[in-house]
């Protein structure tokens, strides 16, 4: 996929959030350590892994989710597992788009699998945008954004200079949902965090866009304005405040 293509199109989709579900399997709930409501850290920085319960590694564990063959096949062509996410020492979180996800992206932007993973820039630049430094699942996210509901929380990511912008969302029935916001796109988090040795994954339900994938400036309309995901909220992701 030419960076053109994505360029040319982002403002067309930028207020657009796919609401397809999100079937992550192997997943569980977040250990009770709280990285942001505790300072617990996870191990980060330590050559250990975050829990004993969980040994495998980060790209053991995406190549064991059929959901995410396509963002597992993206991270290897863009070259970004070796090092990274098969190490305990370096710790991670990946918000990962789903199959589907993908399909809605390709279709939207009107592009495939094969002409994404042929862009290697473009892709790198995806993929480094969902994927944190760190160690942030939902539950932390969610346990920083209660007390100022409807607030934001911005994660750095490792796209230098990129940032992601997460908040709380209430819907139309009263449901809450988090929703993550990247340059030209957003989506939907699955409450489910799938922890890994070196860190956890979190399912999304779209394609997140990078500043360096457009040529422009997009406008993000405010959640409430996007009456798609607001008719079709997707069932994993509702009651998940709960």
């Amino acid at each position: 996929m030419k960076s053109a293509t994505i360029a040319s199109l982002a403002l067309v989709f930028a207020a657009l959030v796919a609401c397809q579900t999100v079937n992550a399997q192997d997943a569980d709930e977040a250990p009770v350590r709280s990285q942001l409501s505790s300072g617990e850290t996870y191990g980060i920085a330590e050559d250990v892994c975050i829990r004993d319960d969980r040994p495998a590694m980060l790209m053991e564990v995406l190549q064991g989710l059929p959901e995410f063959s396509i963002f597992t096949a993206a991270v290897q062509a863009a070259g970004l597992e070796d090092g990274t996410l098969d190490s305990a020492g370096a710790k991670k979180t990946i918000y990962a788009p789903t199959d589907e996800a993908f399909e809605d992206f390709f279709a939207d932007f009107n592009t495939t699998s094969e002409e994404l993973l042929g862009d290697a820039q473009v892709l790198q630049n995806i993929i480094s945008f969902h994927m944190v430094p760190s160690v942030v699942p939902y539950k932390d996210i969610y346990t920083a954004l209660l007390p100022m509901f409807m607030s934001q929380v911005s994660v750095a990511t490792d796209l230098l200079g990129n940032t992601l912008s997460m908040n709380l969302v209430e819907m139309d029935d009263g449901e809450i949902m988090m929703r993550v916001a990247g340059y030209a796109s957003a989506a939907f988090m699955d409450p489910r965090s799938i922890w890994a040795c070196n860190g956890v994954i979190q399912g999304l339900n779209y394609v997140l866009v990078p500043k360096t994938a457009t040529a422009s400036v997009p406008e993000l309309g405010p959640p409430e304005e996007i009456d798609r995901c607001q008719r079709h909220a997707p069932d994993p992701l509702r009651n998940s405040h709960k």
